[in-house]
């Protein structure tokens, strides 16, 4: 649970968080994002700042009342078990993949989005049919307990699947027309930027709109059209963005590449 569910003294500075707090996401995501760029920028400075943005984003979801000492430190050991697969596997993986053929990609990452799906739809049915969450706990949940149905939703699960999904797509689309090069010019970054961010902003809030008067989202067809959604949207930024980007001349092709 978060802290402010069992214990009505605890004083919620940020939103609501309808998700359980274990463990804390905020804190693996920043144990794996923030070293990675330190090590690409390959500077002290740079492992300074990773170092000390690590600890702001536990500390600071301790502060604001959503997470329990023990959600940041799992977090940030999750984090870094996280870290040192993809610093021993990563490499050897994307080249084993990259290896199969366009086919064998597609077929792969569809399984793999699928399955991800799957594994946190049993995780959840077997969840709810052995574990009473309400039971032993005080405050705010018993109270307030369907504001924290979200908690079992498969929304993330299929959000991060669909994404994955979308991205191979798109990069597959992307290699019909050559290597995209990312380095330009300021205003062609910027123009860059604006397209990427205003297709996201349609696909994410406007399809949400017009799906949601179709389906409610914790329902098998609200999970498939939030699938769809997401899958476009990791398209979009994967695949058919660089396209728009090169036709409007705000990037280019590099047709020698593989």
């Amino acid at each position: 649970p978060r802290p402010y569910w069992i214990d009505a003294r605890i004083q919620l500075l940020a939103g609501e968080e309808p998700t359980f707090g274990l463990p804390s996401l905020h804190a693996m995501n920043a144990v794996v994002m923030w070293p990675l760029l330190a090590r690409y920028l390959n500077r002290l400075w740079a492992w300074v700042v990773a170092l000390f943005l690590i600890v702001v984003a536990g500390t600071a979801r301790l502060y604001l009342g959503v997470h329990f000492p023990s959600d940041v430190i799992v977090g940030w050991l999750l984090g870094l078990l996280l870290l040192v697969l993809w610093m021993l596997w990563a490499r050897p993986i994307g080249n084993w993949f990259v290896g199969r053929t366009m086919a064998q990609q597609r077929i792969m990452a569809l399984y793999l989005s699928i399955g991800v799906v799957l594994l946190g739809a049993v995780v959840r049915l077997l969840t709810l049919i052995f574990w009473n969450p309400t039971a032993g706990w005080v405050g705010r949940w018993p109270q307030h307990a369907d504001r924290f149905a979200q908690a079992f939703s498969l929304g993330d699960v299929v959000t991060a699947a669909a994404v994955f999904a979308g991205m191979v797509s798109g990069l597959h689309f992307c290699r019909r027309y050559g290597h995209f090069v990312m380095a330009g010019r300021v205003l062609q970054l910027m123009g860059r930027y604006l397209i990427g961010v205003v297709g996201v902003l349609i696909l994410w809030q406007g399809l949400d709109i017009a799906f949601a008067l179709v389906a409610t989202d914790d329902t098998a067809f609200g999970y498939a059209l939030r699938y769809l959604r997401y899958g476009l949207i990791g398209f979009w930024i994967f695949g058919l963005a660089p396209l728009v980007f090169v036709k409007m001349r705000l990037a280019h092709w590099d047709e020698t590449s593989d």
